[in-house]
């Protein structure tokens, strides 16, 4: 390389570095993505990994570092072979667009409040046009649910379980529909997440508010802890379930893996909405808020919104309860 002009010599340099950068994100991924710094940090940027590196592969064989073009080649090829399904709808969780399924419409929506800054006429305006039959709110506090109440959201979703606190900890289940049974998830996480059961003619579902600690350095063992509770509770609940919210961590986290191996399905994985983005709202990069179902229950349709005042896209997502007499599906993606 010493013969080359001082310009090519820099670009084989930014080439490399952008191939190792490529690299960490895809060996943190491969390790699982999970528990020890920095491995949730870099896993969460494997999407950006496979653009690097097919933008490394053409400057490699533009320069004509072949051994470089090479290394550029099984970077980009293997986060391709990962990120390829999830563009793909699994036709056993989903509905097809325009069929008809007995059973129930469930319409759900997450949104993360930031602390409750959130605007409160935009969220209920959102929630009148979007009419979900449950809503979860996230870092909900005390002075948001007065906002919101005065707002008409009480009017519009008059059945609630509410855990608001100062700052981020506080959550909330709104709904349209009665709540027959309603609590707090039993296994031991940083904030309290509420449930609820909804009763609809097909049966009766379960929903389960959702917001994990995020994934700080040295401090992700709350983080994991609090989605290995989730899946605890995911594995060990009978019948129809649905999970949504803010839970920090993507497709490429090992935790959140493990959620989805304890039975549930995400709504935008089903349907092959592939790179989803929810955060942050400005220009968003990682899709942290999720609907998650299980129990027969099926993908119609899911969709972001901008929330004024916050971080976070909400999520809309619609399902499809089968009715009674229908044999009910259960699991997820591998």
């Amino acid at each position: 390389m010493t013969g080359r002009p001082p310009l090519v010599r820099l670009l084989v340099w930014v080439v490399r570095l952008a191939l190792a950068a490529a690299a960490a994100s895809l060996l943190a991924r491969l390790l699982g993505g999970g528990t020890v710094t920095p491995l949730p940090q870099l896993a969460v940027f494997l999407p950006y990994a496979a653009a690097v590196a097919a933008v490394a592969l053409l400057g490699a064989l533009a320069l004509r570092i072949w051994r470089t073009a090479a290394v550029a080649a099984v970077l980009l090829a293997v986060p391709v072979a990962l990120l390829v399904p999830r563009f793909v709808a699994d036709p056993g969780l989903t509905v097809r667009p325009g069929a008809r399924a007995a059973g129930d419409t469930l319409r759900v929506m997450t949104a993360n409040v930031l602390a409750g800054g959130a605007d409160a006429e935009d969220v209920v305006a959102m929630v009148r046009r979007e009419a979900p039959d449950v809503l979860a709110v996230e870092e909900l506090t005390p002075a948001a649910v007065r906002r919101f109440d005065a707002a008409g959201l009480a009017k519009a979703l008059p059945h609630r379980i509410l855990r608001a606190e100062p700052g981020v900890a506080g959550m909330g289940l709104y709904s349209r529909l009665p709540l027959r049974a309603t609590g707090v998830l039993k296994e031991p996480t940083t904030f309290a997440m509420p449930w609820a059961v909804v009763d609809l003619p097909a049966g009766p579902v379960r929903i389960q508010a959702v917001h994990t600690f995020p994934p700080l350095p040295l401090r992700e063992g709350r983080w994991s802890d609090d989605l290995a509770a989730l899946a605890r509770r995911a594995r060990v609940t009978p019948g129809r379930q649905v999970l949504l919210g803010d839970f920090n961590a993507t497709l490429d986290h090992g935790p959140f893996r493990k959620v989805l191996a304890a039975g549930p399905a995400d709504v935008h994985d089903a349907l092959g909405r592939g790179l989803v983005r929810t955060w942050p709202s400005g220009l968003p990069l990682f899709h942290l808020d999720h609907v998650l179902f299980a129990g027969g229950l099926k993908a119609v349709d899911v969709h972001e919104r901008t929330v004024p005042g916050t971080d976070h896209l909400a999520v809309v997502a619609e399902l499809r309860v089968p009715s009674a007499g229908s044999a009910p599906g259960t699991g997820s993606r591998p």
